[in-house]
């Protein structure tokens, strides 16, 4: 059994394999690898990013995105496996279909929350509005289907914003996604976490000893980077500043 059948690096994708151009180092040779929707260059890899990739290519190599599916295709990386989108509300075969095994375990809590996350969309904009935030709020579709909802912009904005979440997303089982100028407010069903172990079982069967490794930034990766046996952060990131 070959290297990449046996080893299965669960990776996020944004802040820890490539980021957009203001968060790189000065006067350092860039790679592209991601586009924006107009098709220019939008992330990038430092050398030291690239080096990495050229470790994590001995194995299999699946992304664990809080980018949807059309945003994830237009990643610069040829995933050949499966690939954990939208913070794990779905997950793609390796032919870029739908698993509809995943879609199947967590169809009753998307229909259950169809319609909390048109009210907190509401609830979110009505907040953002009344203390003139300069924010951006959207909802997150994947293949059509609603997913999270995506706050963007200053980073003291989103700090205000975050202070009164509670009554916003204070609903069983919902998380808050909260790192510099993103947050992002998740169902049950879009849970990083549950998608990797569903993964890990599913390949965990078809390899003999398998050996996990996970990359992750943000502290909402960190449930999913400790079902690893080992777990990489890079230096500088919410997680290394918040428990290091």
């Amino acid at each position: 059994m070959s290297l990449k059948q046996r080893i299965y690096i669960f990776a996020d994708l944004d802040d820890s394999l490539f980021q957009t151009r203001p968060k790189c180092p000065a006067a350092t040779v860039l790679f592209a690898a991601a586009t924006g929707r107009d098709g220019q260059p939008l992330s990038f890899f430092t050398p030291e990013q690239k080096a990495l990739l050229l470790l994590l290519e001995q194995g299999t190599l699946i992304p664990v995105t809080g980018r949807n599916s059309e945003a994830l295709a237009r990643v610069h990386l040829p995933f050949s496996s499966y690939r954990i989108t939208s913070h794990g509300a779905l997950i793609l075969t390796a032919e870029g279909a739908l698993d509809e095994e995943w879609l199947a375990a967590t169809g009753g809590q998307r229909a259950r929350w169809r319609d909390h996350l048109e009210t907190a969309l509401t609830r979110a904009e009505r907040a953002i509005a009344r203390n003139e935030l300069a924010l951006r709020c959207r909802l997150i579709e994947d293949h059509g289907l609603p997913v999270y909802i995506s706050i963007k912009g200053d980073e003291a904005a989103i700090q205000r914003l975050a202070e009164s979440l509670d009554e916003i997303w204070a609903e069983e089982g919902a998380q808050v996604h909260c790192n510099g100028h993103n947050l992002a407010l998740l169902p049950p069903f879009a849970n990083k976490e549950r998608a990797v172990r569903f993964l890990m079982e599913r390949v965990g069967a078809d390899s003999s000893q398998p050996l996990f490794i996970g990359l992750g930034d943000s502290a909402t990766d960190l449930p999913f980077l400790r079902l690893c046996h080992y777990a990489l952060t890079p230096r500088g990131s919410q997680i290394q500043v918040l428990t290091w």
